[in-house]
């Protein structure tokens, strides 16, 4: 199982998927897409700041999830506002 997730990360499958969920995100508003594109998007950059030996990239992909957990929580915000 953890060599399938692995194999997953790494391949162009993944960011496909990331950017597919990100599309329909924007075609179905308020389905709660937005958060599966993010948290994968995340899950994507944490396993290659693990990977990589590049400390500039290490930072830039730090500097990308800070990104993405605030656009999470942004759009939490404005959901549960609208309630």
């Amino acid at each position: 199982m953890n060599e399938k997730i692995k194999t997953f990360l790494t391949s162009e499958k993944t960011m496909r998927a990331v950017n597919l969920l990100f599309l329909l995100s924007m075609l179905i508003p308020g389905a709660g897409i937005i958060y599966l594109a993010y948290l994968l998007w995340i899950a994507y950059l944490v396993y290659f700041i693990r990977r990589t030996p590049s400390r500039v990239i290490k930072i830039w992909n730090s500097i990308l999830i800070i990104l993405a957990s605030g656009m999470i929580l942004v759009n939490l915000y404005f959901m549960l506002r609208t309630f």
